[in-house]
This record gives C-alpha cells, structure tokens and sequence, in this order.
C-alpha cells in the first residue's frame, strides 16, 4: 500500500468515527472570545503587535485585523469586494477523459462545487486575503454511497499558527505548541500577497497604520465640530446690569444652543462668531486626510481607485477595472489550487482511489468584451471566405447546441433568403467598380420574387436582363472584352483600344433607356396625381 493509501484509509477510518470533525476543535488553546486589541490602541501599542506578529506571535494582530473590519467602513467596503469579485464567480469542471470512469469522477465533483455550501467555502477561504490564511473545517457526510462534504466551517485563525521550521499552518496546543492537522479535516489557504511569512502579508498589515492614523484624524474632527460645529454665542450686558440680568443673559445663551430660542433683557446684546473657514469642516486638515488615507487603502486592496472613488472619468475608470481583473486572476487561481489540492484531490481519493489524471476546477475570469462587435467583425471574416467554428461562436456567445430540430432557433426560410439576397446585392452596392451599383437588383438570383416586384423593380429588370443576347451593355462592352482577349500584352492593348472605342455601338443602351424613362415618367405622373 502506498502512503496515500495508508493516509487516505486511516483518513476514512477516522471520518467514519468523527463525520463533523469536532476532533479538529478540541485538545487546543482556546481564546478568550471578548478580547479586544483595538480599544485604547496607540502608535505604540501598534507597533509592539505588528512586532510580535512578525516573531510568531499573531495572536493579536489577527484579533486587530478582525476589529479593523468592524470598525472602519471604507476598508470592510473595499476587501468585501475583492472577496466577493471572486466568491461570485461560477467554477467551472475540467473533466481527466473523455471516458466513463473520468465522467463520473467528473460528475461527483460537480456534485461538490454546485452545492450551496461551495459559495460560502470560497467566501471563507478568502478571509486569509486579510488575516494572511484562513482555515475552514470540512463536515462529512458519510450516509451516501459516496461521502461528500455536507458544510463548511470557518475556524478562528488564532486557533493555528504559522510553523518556520515547516513552512506550513499548524493546529496549536493547550500547551503553546504546534500539531499537524488531521488529512481531510480542514482547508488551509494562504494566499501568496507578499513573499515570505502569510501575516506579514496580510492586507490588515498593510492597512493597520493607516487605519490608525485615520482613527486619530475622525477623533479630531469630532472634537472640532464639538467646539466650533455651532458658533460661538457671545452676549454683552451694560454696565447698569444686575447679576440677575447676567444670569438670565448666561440661560439665553444656553437656550440658542439647543433650542434656538431665548428672551433677554432690551439692553443685553447677542453675538455669532463664526469659525475660520480655513479651520472649517471641509479644510484640509481633517476630510482631505481622511479621503486620502482611504485612497491608500483602496490601493493596498483593489490595487486602484477609480471604481471606488470620486473624480474619475470613464475611460480612467476602465484602465483601473483592468488593473482589479489581474488581482481578481490571481486570487481566483491561488484559491483553486488550494481547493484542488486540498479538497478536490482528497475527497477523489476517499471515494474513487488514487488516479493517474485528475479532474480540475477553476474559476473563470471573463474578460469585459463588446459581443456585438465582436459578431460583426466574425461575419465580415465570413463574407470573405473565412471558416468560422461552430463551436467557438457558442462559446463566445453562451449558446448550447440544440438538443433536436424542434429545439433550434431558425430565421423564416423566406426572410433568410431575403437576406441572403441582400447580402450578394450589397457586393454591388454603391460605388461598386463594375456597374456602379445598377446591377444590385439585376444579378441572377438576387431580384425580388416577381409577386414583391412594384413597377420600379420591374423596368430596372427589363432594362438589365439576365440573358446576355439581350443585354443592352452588350454592344458596348463587346469591342473591349475581345480588345483584352486577343491582346498579347499591356502594350498591344493599349494600341488595340482606340479601335475598341471606335467599335462600341450605344444605340440599344440608348433605345431602351428611352423606352423605360418614358414609362418611368408616365408611371410618376399617374401616382403624382391628385
């Protein structure tokens, strides 16, 4: 028996006693669930948890970067998106084979990806795009004929730690230690944002400073709108004034300040100061920092800020989603190799045993792209003789192959040969270097049905018909087709044309034209008529 037979049987073995996993949650350190790292927090105290988060000790910092997502709506806003830009995309399954054994191994991970719990699965995985790697539990099902996972668990990533020695997440001790985790117990992700260690990759990492400096930024600004928010009330009294006048002059200031309203002595004088408009709310000192430090932040996430913030133009905009599609690729591809790897793989081992070719799952990033014009350049192509897939144009388009004939969506036989009139017509449309575009109604095959011909249609048809012995164009064009027939280079041609010239008779061009624009203008005068 190979290792991953042996793993995968002691594996199946310990499932079978333990479907839900709860093995993977007890026996370890378990943290206090109130604690909280961000209250009080200070430059200091920052540095000292970005410290010892970088020396092993995350515990923290993970706890930090939990709360920067409670607490700060721009930075939640903005890796929401990142996560759900590609928890929102549909996994696609890449069969092993073309036989029946890779189609039902195929068919059982589709099983897995198509199931509720998958979206939720992908959502939690991407928590490590914050924290630096997530871990989610894996809960069995094992009544089947095939065991399947039945749900997914997030799991507190303080609950693990980051071994050097091994390069890999490990489950800790009661006793500060670090264990492997059971095979098939749990997915690990680490996305790769940064060499080196996850947390000091960590997007929370990037963001903790100016986070904080935004905290003391928002805290300012509440103390100045405390202070200056209303102006300053200032009452003078005379000097004739009582203490009593004093007192009630003291209420009435009290009074405009939460009720707007107040009565005072004749004498007494009330006054509004005003705060700078320098030092005023929309000043530099307070919104421009705190606009800018969102900026930064949407940078360290998205990578761009156009689609986040203000100010930008459409074609900016466009520049910068091309920008978020890479980090979208990246993230997307990252996390199905972890999910291949550490579910997909495994849960083919425990049913179907080991294979020589695996099945694989991704998630597609479709690019943004014009189908309209991307159609329109593919039947220009085909009007010039290139063959085109059948097949790839479903694909772009997102059509299936019809199941039968009764299934197929056709053009009415009529319109379709219309069309296709049109279509030849059009070769000798306006501007066409051989007739100009009189001939777009006289090819064969292109005029209308005799019965959707009006009179119009008819003289055009009788003055350029079918049959060559009755062409008036004939005479014309005789002289210059035997010119270049019998001439035996451009040379002799060129001598052999004055005589072609000579030879043209236009009397039958002219006769019938005659005819028909006497009808013409006989058929305008009839219609013209009151």
């Amino acid at each position: 028996m190979s290792l991953w037979q042996d793993i995968i049987e002691r594996a199946r073995k310990a499932i079978a006693r333990d479907p839900a996993g709860k093995a993977l949650i007890t026996g370890r350190a378990q943290p206090d669930w109130g604690e909280t790292v961000i209250a009080g927090m200070t430059p200091g105290r920052m540095a000292a948890v970005l410290r010892d988060a970088a020396e092993g000790a995350a515990a923290d910092f993970l706890t930090l970067a939990e709360e920067l997502e409670e607490i700060d709506p721009h930075y939640r806003a903005v890796l929401s998106t990142r996560k759900l830009a590609v928890a929102g995309l549909q996994p696609d399954v890449e069969p092993a084979g073309d036989d029946a054994a890779a189609r039902e191994v195929a068919d059982f991970v589709r099983e897995i990806v198509e199931a509720p719990a998958f979206g939720g699965l992908l959502h939690d995985l991407l928590d490590g795009l914050g924290k630096g790697y997530a871990v989610v539990r894996i809960v069995w099902d094992t009544s089947g004929e095939h065991w399947l996972p039945a749900a997914y668990v997030w799991e507190r990533p303080q609950l693990f730690g980051w071994c050097r020695q091994r390069r890999r997440i490990m489950q800790r001790t009661e006793d500060g230690g670090l264990r492997d985790i059971a095979p098939l117990r749990a997915i690990v992700h680490v996305p790769r944002l940064k060499s080196g260690e996850p947390v000091r990759g960590a997007l929370a990492r990037v963001c903790a400073w100016s986070l904080l400096y935004k905290n003391y930024t928002l805290k300012d600004w509440m103390r100045f709108l405390d202070v200056y928010g209303l102006p300053l009330r200032l009452g003078k009294y005379s000097a004739t004034a009582t203490e009593e006048d004093k007192r009630k002059l003291l209420r009435a200031l009290y009074a405009l300040g939460s009720d707007a309203a107040a009565v005072v002595p004749a004498s007494a004088q009330i006054e509004f100061v005003t705060a700078s408009s320098a030092m005023s709310s929309s000043g530099p000192v307070f919104g421009a920092m705190a606009e800018y430090i969102d900026r930064q932040v949407s940078k360290a996430v998205l990578g761009q800020t156009m689609t986040t913030d203000d100010g930008s133009s459409l074609a900016q905009a466009q520049v910068h989603e091309e920008v978020r599609a890479d980090i979208m690729r990246a993230d997307a591809r990252q996390l199905m190799a972890t999910i291949n790897e550490q579910l997909i793989r495994p849960a083919i081992m425990l049913n179907f045993g080991p294979q020589e070719r695996w099945p694989v799952v991704s998630l597609p990033v479709l690019e943004p792209e014009d189908i309209r014009q991307w159609t329109e350049n593919v039947v220009a192509f085909m009007d010039r003789g290139l063959p085109v897939s059948r097949r790839q144009v479903r694909e772009k388009l997102g059509l299936e192959e019809p199941r039968d004939d009764d299934d197929a969506l056709l053009l009415a036989q009529a319109g379709g040969e219309r069309e296709q009139a049109q279509a030849r017509a059009h070769r000798h449309g306006p501007g066409c270097p051989c007739c100009g575009g009189s001939r777009a109604l006289a090819t064969a095959g292109d005029a209308p049905a005799d019965d959707e011909m009006d009179e119009i249609d008819r003289l055009v048809a009788a003055a350029l018909p079918e049959m060559e012995e009755d062409d008036p164009l004939a005479p014309l064009t005789a002289p210059l087709r035997r010119a270049i027939a019998e001439a035996a280079d451009y040379d002799d041609l060129r001598r052999r044309l004055a005589a072609a010239v000579e030879q043209m008779d236009d009397a039958p061009l002219r006769e019938r034209l005659a005819v028909l624009s006497c009808i013409a203008r006989g058929l305008g005068d009839v219609r013209d008529a009151p």
